[in-house]
């Protein structure tokens, strides 16, 4: 249960940080970061 709650939240969240970074312009690369180049990578960054 707690796993389904967090997945969701989890998904409202990236969805609404998608939403920013559109409205920013990064669609592609988030800021040139080496370490955070796209958004994939980033997600996966910050969803372990």
């Amino acid at each position: 249960m707690v796993s389904a709650c967090w997945k969701k939240m989890t998904n409202s969240w990236k969805s609404i940080v998608d939403s920013v970074l559109l409205m920013l312009g990064v669609d592609e690369a988030l800021n040139f970061n080496h370490r955070l180049s796209t958004k994939n990578e980033f997600f996966k960054a910050f969803s372990n």
